[in-house]
Parts: structure tokens; sequence; C-alpha cells
């Protein structure tokens, strides 16, 4: 075995550690990811030396570069107490080691994941684990009617309790806890990699098929040829039906929100690349597949409700946050708390920000009487976005400029590939990235450091598998 696949092989198993954690930031999860990350990355760096393989340049690159030497450049001026105040010297000093932690692991999987082989491996084990997260969780929806398992003195597990069977476990590994607001983002990755290869599989299987009928018409067909069976495509549909059931199950309805759109999104660009009567058959097929599935799993009504929610918080908006009820209201007044506060920290430093994790060191200053009661939006701006302007300053305008970049640059080559496996891979990457990156609008989950981790994991992997020289075998 080559360095380079035992590289991929510990890659995988450290991309797959971070949903063990379900995006959430516990110390013990981030002490032992700290450190895997570290080794990877020194690994990575040692192997790019002696094989003299550096990153292949690109224009998205060059500004993740300049955003990186903000991001130093603040943190050595901060060192030197020459900008901001001394209680966010820590936040300046902190930010370019997150970042460049994200940017290293965009780099590993953009160099690892950039053949046919190692493209396919990733894959099948995002459709696995997030087949595993979704087996476990969907058993005490249905019973208990929400995600965790009671296991005594009022506590929960997110993960059968039995798999907590030593103590380390849940400190290191397996979380306890399981947010329903981006849980269903991350089943929502094996959602998008099992479709994509159920739907390569399905494609397979009419080529097959096609082959075995003009061999038969042709009587070359041996006693003992059987006609080609699409189980691959069923299995893989099956694991894509069970975790977009339990991606509605969890009842989040941003996360159903943002999905469904992601999901129109993936099915419209299917149809826009192949347009042939056979991927229109596999779009109808899966469409009325996932959707007698969807109905019969899972009760779609109450789904709905669950949506409207929304227009009844915003007819409630009228009360005001004092003299709404408590607990009335609660989402969308967080949500707009969190746009002011940032918005104000954004203007008071609009060119260094606050440093990364700023935000809850300085947004107390920024709450109104009334607003008290709406604690997480102290803590977040509750949208990516306006969180990031805030703690970045100009270094934000910076990273928003690699994103706009990197999303031109994917599209640009996914209308060149000729690959129907890289195209439907690049696809579902595609489409995933679409809908976080949408649901960061009204979410803080980017800002936790597992969740960004495995956000810039899979933009790496999408960057290498979407390249014009990308390895194609078999395809």
């Amino acid at each position: 075995m080559n360095s380079k696949k035992i590289f991929e092989g510990l890659l995988t198993a450290y991309i797959l550690s971070l949903f063990l954690s379900m995006g959430n930031d516990l110390p013990g999860h981030l002490m032992v990811r700290y450190a895997a990350g570290g080794v990877l990355a020194l690994y990575f760096i040692v192997l790019s030396l002696f094989n003299r393989r550096l990153p292949t340049l690109s224009i998205s690159l060059i500004f993740l570069g300049i955003f990186l030497a903000f991001e130093w450049g603040r943190a050595v001026l901060a060192l030197n107490a020459q900008i901001g105040p001394a209680e966010l010297r820590a936040a300046y000093l902190k930010a370019p080691l997150f970042w460049s932690f994200y940017a290293l692991i965009f780099l590993m999987a953009a160099q690892t994941y950039d053949s046919r082989p190692a493209a396919g491996r990733l894959f099948k084990c995002l459709a696995w684990i997030c087949f595993f997260i979704a087996v476990n969780v969907i058993p005490a929806i249905l019973i208990q009617g929400h995600a965790h398992y009671a296991i005594g003195d009022g506590r929960g597990s997110f993960f059968l309790p039995i798999l907590y069977f030593h103590p380390w476990i849940p400190r290191y590994l397996l979380s306890r806890f399981g947010h329903p607001n981006y849980s269903g983002d991350l089943m929502a990755l094996g959602f998008y990699a099992a479709l994509a290869l159920a739907w390569y599989a399905g494609d397979l299987f009419f080529d097959r098929r096609r082959k075995f009928l003009q061999q038969l018409k042709e009587g070359r067909v041996q006693p003992g040829d059987k006609p080609p069976l699409p189980l691959n495509g069923i299995l893989y549909l099956f694991i894509a039906l069970v975790t977009g059931a339990g991606v509605l199950l969890l009842f989040s309805r941003g996360t159903i929100v943002f999905w469904l759109i992601s999901v129109l999104i993936f099915l419209v660009m299917v149809l826009l690349k192949w347009r042939s009567r056979r991927v229109l058959i596999i779009t109808i097929a899966i469409l009325v597949l996932g959707g007698g599935f969807s109905g019969w799993t899972v009760n779609l009504p109450k789904v709905w409700n669950e949506l409207q929610t929304l227009r009844q918080e915003q007819q409630g908006i009228e009360k005001g946050p004092i003299r709404g009820a408590v607990g009335q209201n609660k989402s969308i007044y967080t949500n707009r708390e969190g746009f002011r506060r940032a918005l104000a920290i954004s203007a008071d430093y609009p060119f260094w920000g606050v440093g990364t994790q700023g935000y809850g060191i300085v947004s107390k200053k920024y709450e109104k009487e009334g607003w008290e009661r709406y604690a997480l939006s102290r803590y977040y701006a509750m949208n990516h976005y306006l969180h990031m302007l805030a703690e970045e300053g100009l270094g934000a305008l910076l990273y928003f400029s690699f994103l706009f970049v990197y999303g031109w640059e994917v599209l640009r080559n996914l209308f060149k590939i000729k690959s129907r496996f890289q195209g439907f891979i690049c696809l579902a990457f595609t489409a995933w990235l679409a809908m976080i990156f949408g649901h960061a609008l009204i979410n803080y989950f980017l800002e936790n450091i597992t969740f960004s981790l495995l956000a810039h994991a899979m933009m790496g992997a999408l960057a290498g598998i979407s390249r014009q020289n990308f390895l194609v075998r078999n395809s």
C-alpha cells in the first residue's frame, strides 16, 4: 500500500469522526480532533514536499491565501498591541490558527480525492456513516417523539445508549447531543452521496441491460449469462430514502426548507446536464419512490405544520420582544437580534473586526432592554455572513470573494465534465454545499469548529473531483 492510500484512509477516518460529534464543539472531541488534524496536516506537508506535488493554483486559492495573510497580519499587530482593545487580543491571535486549519483540510481533501477510486470510496463512506446516524436517530423519534434516548438522571443520548459502553466514548468520540437544527444538515450529505451512487448505478444498469438485449438479439448470450440487476442502485437508493426520512423526521423547518431547495437544484442541474429520456425516467422514478417512502414513514402533515409555524412567528412579531410571552416567537426574535448586533459591531470595527470568536466577547455591550431573553444572540449572529463580517472585518470580504470565485470555478468545470460518475458526484456535493451555505443565513452551525472543518473538507473534495484532470476510470 503506497503512502497516498494510507493518507487517504487516515483523512477519510478523520472526516467520518467529525460526523460523530454531530457538529458540536465538545472540549474532549475538539482536543482529539485538533491533535489528529495536526498530525494529518504535518503528514500531508511532508508527503507534498517529498513527492513534489504542490496544490494546483487557482484564482480561488489566491483569494484564500490573501485572506490568510490578512488574518496572520492582524494577529501580529494584535500581539504588539497596535490594534484593538486588550479584551480582543486573544480572539485576534487565535483567528489565523483556526483559518489555517480550515485551509489545510481544504487542500488535503482537494489533493486526496482527485481520482475516481478515491472519490468513490469517500462517497460510499459518507453514505454509510449518515445511514448509521439515521438508523440511530429514527427509532428514538418514532418511539419517544424526539431525537434522544432517555438514559436516566434526566440525561439523554443521540446514539443508541449501548454504544456509550465506556466513559471515553462520549468524552472523545460520540456526542450525546445532536441539535435538530443542524443534525439534519449532516445527514443530508449522506443522502446526496447515496443518491448520486444510486443514480450512477441506475445509469450503468441501463447501459448493461441494453448491451445484454443486443447480445440476446444477436444470439451471443451464453447459457450461464444472466440479465443485469440494479442491486447497487437499489441498495444506495434505500440508504438515500432512509437518510432523507431522518432529515424530515427531525422537524427542523430551516433544514427542511433548504434541503428541499437543494434537492430541486440537484434535479434541475441533472436534467440540464444530461438531457435524455433515460435521465428523465430515472428522475421521475426517484421522485415517485422518494415521495411514496416519505409519505409512508414520515407524518407529512406534521412537517407542513412545522413549516407553518414561521408564518405564525411573523404574525406575532408585532407584539414586540417585551410584550410577547416568554418562549413565543423566540426563533425569529433571536435571529433578528443577532443580525442587529452583528451589524452594529461591524459598524464599530469595520476594518479589523473583533476577531474569530470575538462576537461573544463584545455582543453584550450591544444588548438592548427587552432583548436579553434571547440569550443565543449573545454568542451568535444567527447568520454566518454577518457573524463573519463582525468578527473578520475586511477579511470577511476577502473570504466571501474566495467563496464566490470557488463557486464559479466549480460550476464552470461542472458543465465541462464528460464522465457520468464525476458529474453525479460533483452535483451531489454542489447541492449539499448550496444547502448548508443557504441554511447558514439563519443558523450558526458554521461557527462550530467541527462543522466548519467538515464543510471545508467537502469543499476541498469537490475542488479536486471537479478538476479537468480528474483521473477517471470505468466511468
